[in-house]
Order: structure tokens, then C-alpha cells, then sequence
């Protein structure tokens, strides 16, 4: 394995690797998805946004906010 390169790499050294740049992006996505998973275990989260998740009763009987 080579050395950690970091998106702000690319720019300030001019690089216009696109591979090299696809290969990066897709490696951090898939770390943030398994770190992400596993906060969601620890926690016992279900999977998914948390915004498409139905409100739970106690909130859908809230006053309209004016």
C-alpha cells in the first residue's frame, strides 16, 4: 500500500489523474460506510437517513410551528 494521499493533494499538485482520483474517492466512500455501519450497530440504529425514517407518535401530534 502506498502513501495516504488526501483529496486536497490533487490541486495543489496539479494532478489530473482520474483514475487515481475515482480509485481515492472510492476508497473513502467505503470507509465512511463501514464506519458508518458500525456507529449504526454500536447504537443500535436502523439502516438508512434518519430524515426517511417515519416520526415516532409522540412527534406527529406536535402543533404547526408558525
Amino acid at each position: 500500500m502506498g502513501p495516504t494521499v488526501v483529496p486536497e493533494a490533487f490541486p495543489r499538485a496539479g494532478t489530473r489523474d482520474t483514475a487515481a482520483w475515482q480509485a481515492l474517492v472510492d476508497r473513502r466512500r467505503a470507509g465512511c460506510e463501514g464506519y458508518c455501519a458500525a456507529v449504526r450497530e454500536d447504537l443500535a440504529l436502523p439502516p438508512g437517513h434518519p430524515a426517511r425514517r417515519p416520526l415516532s407518535p409522540a412527534l406527529r401530534n406536535t402543533p404547526d410551528q408558525r
